[in-house]
């Protein structure tokens, strides 16, 4: 079957040409044994090692049948499965695929967690060779189970859409250890780092020729903008550092200071290689988890990745909004998980992951958003108060 055929079959969008490379070599593409489809057996088994629920393993053997339904979809898949996990395809391409017509199938929705969930083996293979125990593999690709609910939660049925996220899953770029998960990744903000080799102190600094409020965050955040902002410089020579400083909390502050460089080592910089932290949505971040999350990050990858240096952990999210450590009180997980972390603004921070993640979608009408913990009443006081939330570094 030519991509054509299939692309017209399913009524699929212009954007399915972006499968067109690679279409015939993986027409010969078998990934379970002599199939090149997935059968209930297999799905059960791989269900059961990633601990899903029986409501998401019922769901996903129901929706399983569509791929002999529509022989189309049963060829997609094959020429999905095989970008993934044979060619291995980057995130970018990933990104790019567009979405199954829920009028193909009643199953259309969850035609990409076939795709990465098929991908179980593969990944379980790859890992021990790695040295990576299963049970490692198993919590990190349980995430798929997540994003499964997510879509349930928030479109009325079960389905499957965040391609690009679970990527790192299933390419061995990320890992569940513990609590929090850990990426393989580079530091992409233009942020410069140093500690001070005496007394380990972090001191870091802005990027050069940036409009910054005089509320120390950039120019234009959640879209706001100050007639008084000031524009930042930074430049080093081989004795000194002067730049624009980074409070603990995530503030530019607008004199720049000077460091000199025998005292202070340079740690991160953009592009440096640095491990991302991310926080799933399955349960409190308590402290002693988080920290144990950390111990055995410092110990995983030198053990299983030693060619990958790093020097920094770091991640972006609604949960380095330095705003909430004066919404919530001290005592606070979220406050708690800040305190670990030297937090620092993002340019064009805007608040809608905060309303996706908080409040499941955005309320154009606060009064009917729900006040039904701590964290929310917060936020709704505060944005009904004028203010704005924001992601944070």
């Amino acid at each position: 079957m030519t991509l054509d055929e299939v692309q017209s079959q399913l009524s699929l969008p212009d954007a399915a040409s972006i499968w067109r490379a690679g279409w015939t070599d993986s027409a010969d593409h078998r990934p379970f044994d002599s199939s090149h489809l997935p059968d209930e057996r297999l799905v059960s088994r791989t269900c059961a090692d990633l601990d899903f629920s029986t409501e998401v393993t019922d769901a996903l053997l129901g929706a399983l049948p569509m791929f002999l339904r529509n022989p189309a979809l049963g060829r997609l898949f094959q020429h999905c499965h095989y970008l993934l996990f044979e060619r291995k395809v980057e995130r970018n391409e990933v990104v790019k695929w567009p979405r199954i017509p829920p009028a193909t199938d009643q199953g259309a929705d969850l035609f990409y967690a076939f795709v990465y969930l098929c991908g179980t083996p593969r990944v379980r293979e790859l890992n021990r060779t790695l040295g990576i125990p299963d049970d490692v593999t198993y919590a990190t690709l349980h995430d798929l189970e997540i994003w499964i609910r997510w879509h349930h939660d928030t479109e009325g049925r079960w389905g499957f859409a965040n391609l690009g996220w679970l990527w790192f899953h299933f390419q061995n770029r990320l890992f569940a250890l513990g609590r929090l998960q850990v990426c393989l990744d580079r530091f992409p903000f233009d942020f410069h780092g140093f500690r001070n080799a005496m007394t380990g102190e972090l001191s870091l600094f802005a990027p050069a020729g940036a409009k910054v409020r005089t509320d120390g965050q950039f120019d234009g955040t959640t879209g706001i903008s100050d007639p008084a902002a000031f524009k930042t410089e930074y430049h080093e020579t081989r004795e000194t550092v002067t730049g624009h400083s980074v409070t603990h909390d995530g503030r530019i502050l607008p004199g720049p200071i000077t460091i000199g460089k025998s005292e202070w080592e340079r740690v991160i910089s953009n592009g440096d290689a640095a491990l991302s932290v991310h926080m799933p949505a399955t349960g409190p971040l308590a402290p002693d988890a988080c920290a144990d999350s950390y111990q055995r990050a410092l110990t995983f990858f030198p053990r299983h990745f030693p060619e990958f240096k790093f020097n920094a952990l770091f991640s972006a999210t609604w949960l380095f909004d330095g705003q909430l450590a004066r919404l919530l009180p001290p005592s606070s997980n979220i406050v708690r998980f800040q305190r670990e972390f030297h937090l620092f603004p993002i340019s064009g921070a805007t608040d809608g992951q905060m309303w996706e993640r908080v409040f499941g979608r955005r309320y154009e009408n606060l009064k009917q958003a729900p006040r039904d913990t701590t964290l929310r009443k917060a936020i709704l006081d505060h944005v009904e108060g004028g203010g704005h939330m924001r992601i944070g570094g």
